[in-house]
């Protein structure tokens, strides 16, 4: 027997109305959520922040892969 499992993908989405260590711990609990859900390794404190200044430099107005995307 096969079983399907739906699986909602999981956003996230800048919110200015919040700081940046806001947007972080959002985008962290929702980021892990998602590993949870695939069985990946889910990233600590200190890894995610590696990987969301990437993708969300400060200053910027848009995540990094937006902006990259633009030039090519």
């Amino acid at each position: 027997m096969n079983s399907t499992i739906k699986v909602e993908r999981v956003t996230f989405e800048w919110n200015d109305n919040h700081s940046r260590a806001g947007n972080f711990d959002t985008w962290l609990r929702r980021t892990n959520r998602e590993h949870r859900t695939y069985k990946e390794a889910e990233y600590s404190k200190e890894e995610g922040l590696k990987i969301f200044t990437k993708l969300y430099p400060a200053g910027a107005l848009y995540p990094a892969w937006i902006w990259y995307g633009s030039m090519q």
